[in-house]
């Protein structure tokens, strides 16, 4: 409003923009583009906030146009997604890009000889759901795991990642005590 009232009376850009540097005492000013369109605002609308873009207002996410959008997929399943949306109104930015869920995910451990599968451990929390290796669960996994299980007389290949839990020497101690010739 304070530019407004200065392009008025001074009737210049530069003079407006200086006059409103000293009055507000900032150092920027707004630029020469921006004087101009305020006051043709002021004297259009009578105000110099911007006004609500032209065209329709955006949908809302509101339990009826979820229900709608369920529905309407339900009905036609192999629709694009974008016409889906054409025939609903729904706008771009509502579209709900959601991808598939993922298959449980699993965390074992299990040692393989040419014969057969020597043993296998999981781990689980106590709802069963798969949970991070840390070098304490990784340890407790190596000090439980039945020596009687190995085969006798054979060469035992022990493969790992080099993930944090199976390098961490506390791990690394287990094995030794596990596998004291190695």
């Amino acid at each position: 409003m304070c530019a407004v009232e200065l392009f008025i009376r001074k009737a210049s850009i530069t003079e407006t923009r200086c006059g409103f540097r000293h009055e507000r005492n900032q150092r920027e000013t707004p630029s020469p583009n921006s004087v101009p369109r305020w006051v043709g605002q002021w004297l259009e609308e009578g105000s110099v906030t911007s006004k609500k873009p032209p065209g329709r207002q955006s949908s809302v996410r509101t339990p009826d146009n979820i229900a709608r959008v369920l529905a309407s997929v339900s009905r036609r399943p192999r629709r694009s997604a974008r016409q889906h949306a054409q025939e609903l109104g729904v706008c771009k930015s509502l579209r709900n890009s959601s991808t598939p869920p993922l298959w449980p995910k699993v965390t074992s451990c299990c040692a393989v000889w040419t014969r057969r599968v020597i043993g296998h451990c999981f781990y689980k929390d106590e709802d069963g759901q798969a949970i991070t290796v840390t070098s304490q669960r990784y340890t407790e996994m190596i000090n439980e795991f039945p020596a009687s299980n190995l085969p006798p007389n054979h060469t035992v290949w022990f493969q790992q990642d080099s993930a944090t839990a199976h390098t961490a020497l506390i791990s690394m101690a287990a094995f030794r005590h596990f596998f004291p010739q190695r």
